[in-house]
């Protein structure tokens, strides 16, 4: 019984970490991400620079307006890649996400669990209660210590 104990405790385990999976979620380093995008943005930038200064240095007036358009097509791209660099979230709500240097693109619309704190001090202390039982779910990453 202690073996058979033992690995259903591990299957619920795995099943907790496979519902993330289940849902479609992929985890990734957001830093590396977002930095080897602007890298890209950034040479598509400096390229059309490259071009529009070679094109302004020469006598090419066909070449100039057409590098001007793209140079602006270029600006515009990387200011709507900007935009949709940032991420936002329907459920996170640890407080391991509040780390803005870690997730620095994460935006979220649920305040993080320990902001509910406050109030369920402020609810013990107005019914003046002695001793109090929390039940949750074990989520590593969604939840948080009340």
């Amino acid at each position: 019984m202690g073996k058979f104990g033992r690995r259903e405790g591990a299957d619920t385990k795995m099943k907790s970490k496979l519902r993330h999976g289940l849902m479609g979620v992929v985890i990734f380093d957001h830093q590396e991400v977002c930095t080897k995008a602007k890298a890209f943005v950034t040479s598509i930038a400096n390229a059309a620079v490259s071009l529009a200064n070679w094109s302004t240095n020469e006598e090419n007036a066909a070449i100039q307006d057409t590098c001007t358009r793209m140079y602006e097509l270029s600006m515009l791209l990387s200011s709507v890649m900007d935009m949709f660099s940032k991420e936002l979230s329907y459920a996170a709500s640890s407080v391991e996400f509040q780390d803005d240097f870690k997730y620095f693109t994460l935006f979220t619309n649920v305040p993080s669990t320990s902001a509910f704190n406050k109030a369920r001090l402020s609810l013990i202390q107005y019914f003046g209660w002695k001793r109090v039982a929390v039940l949750r779910e074990y989520d590593d990453k969604l939840h948080s210590e009340v």
